[in-house]
């Protein structure tokens, strides 16, 4: 019997100083940045939810800075296993520190992530200071990674797609595939890429945003219900295209709970919402003065 035990003892040191080396290796493979340092204490928020800002931005050149036309606010909270995703639209003219007032998106291409952070928590009496970022490129090899994304696309959405796919293909190289029914279908990451950027279709950027948590949706439900050995890998892979200031022990925390992600449900939230904001013509841009009082407590009542 003790025999059994040594062996049982040693075996499940084996097999956990295994795990600890492979998301160590993991981690290696992330674009690593200083984590962000913002104090501005908020009782209403439990503090076990993990919150995570997700910034997209149309970085053609990558090197150049960008805009952030994807903002996502996604909060994970393990306790009520839900996962809540709120879209903060790219058009909302709001005051960014030390900058004046301005699109929000413009915040990130002002000063990077930290005054993204610094813009939505000042705003919105927040108090986030984890993000992640991916561009364009790495958008599209994270869709192929978990095997594309199951979309009901429409009849007038399949030009725009295409046309996207054609300017990415400029910018980044590789081959797209148009396409050439409406329906539902799997998109590969240049499709789902080109899907998400639409906002000349429907209601403008109003359904772009809808688009872009629909996709994030469905990698999400890929996701969760693959086995543990896949979801690990599939974690692994997209890694590299990721940068983020999140630390090591909140990844491992991440990996640990994307082992019963099937148990989360999703709930979703668009700011500015309806009936809280105006829209109007500011030095030429088009923009949604939003009302910040009704949009913060809109928030904080999600995220309660």
């Amino acid at each position: 019997m003790k025999k059994f035990l040594a062996i049982s003892i040693a075996v499940l040191v084996l097999i956990l100083g295994g795990f600890m080396f492979y998301v160590n290796n993991m981690l290696n493979k992330i674009k690593p940045k200083e984590r962000v340092n913002i104090q501005k204490p908020n009782q209403n928020i439990n503090t076990k939810t993990i919150n995570v800002i997700l910034f997209g931005i149309d970085a053609r050149d990558l090197n150049a800075p960008s805009r952030s036309d994807t903002i996502i606010i996604v909060s994970i909270n393990p306790q009520n296993k839900k996962v809540k995703l709120i879209s903060l639209m790219r058009d909302m003219y709001i005051k960014i520190p030390g900058k004046g007032e301005n699109r929000i998106n413009a915040a990130y291409a002002f000063g990077g992530p930290e005054l993204a952070l610094k813009t939505i928590n000042e705003n919105f009496d927040l108090n986030i200071t984890d993000y992640a970022t991916v561009n364009f490129y790495g958008f599209e090899k994270i869709i192929d990674q978990v095997g594309g994304v199951e979309i009901n696309v429409k009849e007038d959405e399949i030009k725009y797609i295409n046309s996207y796919m054609k300017e990415t293909a400029k910018l980044f190289g590789g081959e797209y595939r148009e396409v050439k029914t409406a329906g539902l279908q799997t998109l590969n990451g240049r499709q789902a890429l080109g899907y998400s950027r639409i906002r000349y279709v429907g209601h403008g950027d109003y359904e772009r945003t809808e688009r872009q948590r629909r996709v994030l949706t469905e990698v999400f439900n890929k996701v969760k219900n693959q086995s543990i050995p896949k979801k690990i890998g599939l974690i692994n892979n997209m890694l590299p295209y990721i940068e983020t200031n999140l630390s090591r022990s909140q990844i491992i925390n991440l990996v640990t709970m994307f082992s019963n992600l099937d148990e989360y449900q999703i709930e979703q939230l668009r700011i500015p919402i309806d009936n809280s904001y105006k829209s109007q013509k500011i030095y030429g841009m088009a923009v949604l003065v939003p009302d910040i009082e009704k949009n913060k407590n809109a928030i904080h009542e999600f995220l309660k």
